[in-house]
């Protein structure tokens, strides 16, 4: 049995990936930077098996940020003004009345 699958299987504690916690998304920005999982305590569980861990890390924190970005939100939100007056150009042309 090689060294690093015991440091592995022995030494990091097992812990769900919690999005909401900034110490893991501080683990997580560590191990973009150095491509290595060396510097943390944990051996994340993710709820998706589907996923590599880093995948599903990187969609979870998109859907973080996404509800956290009033600014990126005021963008979507639609504005019912501006569809109405979209629609009528849409389907009478840009005529003055």
């Amino acid at each position: 049995m090689s060294k690093a699958f015991k440091l592995m299987m022995f030494c990091r504690p097992f812990e769900k990936f919690d999005v909401e916690n900034p110490q893991h998304r501080f683990y997580f920005k560590q191990f973009e930077e150095k491509h290595s999982w060396a510097h943390c305590p944990f051996q994340w569980i993710i709820e998706d098996d589907t996923l590599t861990v880093p995948d599903y890390i990187k969609g979870q924190l998109t859907e973080y940020y996404y509800r956290h970005d009033t600014a990126l939100q005021e963008l979507i939100k639609p504005n019912p003004v501006t569809e109405i007056k979209n629609a009528k150009v849409k389907y009478f042309g840009n005529q003055k009345a």
